[in-house]
This record gives structure tokens, C-alpha cells and sequence, in this order.
């Protein structure tokens, strides 16, 4: 999940964002602080709803995502499919196997 840290700086006179705001991404599983470039996400897309309703999570580990899939905390009735993250080499399979 991407939570704000800092608010975005707006011009008084004409509205326009100087500054953007600043977020920083936690885990969906353990809702710690996921260090830049570190976060394992799962896609969750529902049936009879247009890709606009998908859902995004984001995770610190992949055994975090394997935990969070195992407690799936949504009527998996109403899921389509479920996007899964790249699993490139075999450390990081063992990892999401365990």
C-alpha cells in the first residue's frame, strides 16, 4: 500500500502542484516501511468489472505475498484471476514456497 509522507505544494494564485506529494510504499502483510525498488506485487482482477476495479497489492517478500495469498481475505467467489509476481530465478522460488 502507498501511503503519502509528504503533501504536495500548490500555488496559492493559480492551483497548479509545485511540488508533487511524496509517498512510500509498506507491506500489505506486515504494513512495514518496503525499501525503494523492493516490492513484490500482486494484482487481484474481480468478475463482471472492468479493470478499473483491480485491486493492487504490495509486499516486502514474496513469502509475505505467498502468506497473504494463503489468508486471502477476499470472497475468492467474486475473483477472475490473480496476477502474480515474476519469480526469475530458484532463491526466490524457494522463497515463495516457503
Amino acid at each position: 500500500m502507498r501511503k503519502p509522507t509528504k503533501s504536495a505544494i500548490v500555488c496559492d494564485k493559480c492551483g497548479s502542484t509545485l511540488k508533487p506529494e511524496q509517498t512510500e510504499s509498506f507491506c500489505d502483510y506486515c504494513k512495514q516501511k518496503i525499501p525503494d525498488g523492493g516490492e513484490v506485487g500482486i494484482t487481484v482482477f474481480w468478475k463482471d468489472r472492468s479493470g478499473a476495479d483491480a485491486q493492487s497489492q504490495e509486499f516486502c517478500s514474496l513469502h509475505h505475498a505467498r502468506l497473504w495469498l494463503l489468508e486471502f481475505p477476499y470472497n475468492k467467489e467474486q475473483v477472475d484471476f490473480i496476477v502474480l509476481p515474476y519469480i526469475n530465478n530458484t532463491e526466490k522460488l524457494k522463497e515463495f514456497l516457503t
